[in-house]
């Protein structure tokens, strides 16, 4: 008997941290600009959906690299300041792999903009920001 109860509790347990995940849209666009509000620029990339491809893990790892520092370079440009802090507006799921999340962006001089990101699950099934063309 007390082992049935110990293996319901580590179920139970295991449920627990998994609804706490943040694999969710919003989740992911929060944490692509928690990335970029930090400056961190790889992080933001990391959080980008990639399509399969038959490159070497050097050749996408160097993409990346240069996407990161021609995103830094961008952020540096801007002319509203770096951006201070975001809000999710809203979130809607279209289909099992597909979603439109809204943000609210404020930049250090005071303008606030209101962004619109889609997002795309991966192969493994997490939330990712897709890039607009």
């Amino acid at each position: 008997m007390r082992k049935y109860v110990s293996i319901t509790l580590l179920c139970l347990m295991a449920l627990i941290m998994a609804s706490c995940s943040k694999n969710t849209p919003s989740g992911a666009v929060e944490k692509a600009l928690t990335a970029l509000q930090k400056e961190d620029f790889k992080g933001y990339v990391d959080q980008l959906y990639e399509r399969k491809s038959n490159k070497t893990p050097e050749a996408i790892a160097q993409e990346k690299e240069q996407f990161a520092q021609l995103l830094k370079e961008k952020y540096a440009q801007n002319p509203n300041g770096k951006m201070s802090d975001f809000k999710v507006l809203s979130e809607e799921i279209i289909n099992d792999s597909t979603a439109k999340v809204q943000v609210e962006l404020s930049f250090e001089k005071g303008k606030k903009e209101t962004e619109n990101f889609t997002c795309r699950t991966d192969e493994s099934g997490k939330w990712r920001l897709q890039q607009n063309k």
